[in-house]
């Protein structure tokens, strides 16, 4: 009996010895698992955050071709503009030394006297409404209303 009792108590040892083994393995897997979970997460934040300076640089680039086009438009309308004839005299505006007007509203470039002349001539004509604040006043070239006074560009 004492024989059947020791095997009992050892076959009672190996099952809990088994038990435990499958427990360590299944808490091993079970880590192991988490451990490629956190691996998995952190690559897919590092690739969002990849794709997200990209993005930015991308966009970065973007804004810097658009402000270089608008720069280099600016350069061929001030250039275009050198060369330009005032509208009413047809004499070249920048070589005009009476000064040239920019209308603001519009951009269009006039010699001063031809302009104050323009204008001169609209403000004593008989179509002029008294209710319009601009007193009548308008581009030569587009006929937008331009705020009085106009400015000057040097």
């Amino acid at each position: 009996m004492q024989e059947e009792h020791r095997r009992t108590q050892v076959e009672h040892l190996r099952q809990e010895r088994e038990r435990r083994a499958r427990n360590a393995e299944q808490t091993r897997q079970q880590q192991e698992a988490e451990m490629q979970e956190e691996h998995r997460r952190k690559q897919v934040e590092h690739l969002r955050q990849e794709q997200e300076r990209r993005a930015q640089n991308a966009e970065r680039r973007r804004q810097q071709q658009e402000a270089e086009t608008r720069r280099r438009k600016e350069e061929q309308r001030r250039e275009s503009n050198m060369l330009s004839p005032c509208p009413i005299c047809l004499e070249n505006t920048q070589c005009n030394n009476a000064g040239v007007i920019a209308l603001s509203q519009c951009g269009h470039e006039f010699c001063k006297p031809c302009l104050e002349k323009w204008l001169l001539h609209l403000r004593f004509s008989d179509q002029v409404d008294p209710e319009d604040p601009a007193n009548g006043a308008t581009c030569p070239q587009c006929r937008s209303p331009v705020p009085s006074p106009p400015e000057m560009a040097d």
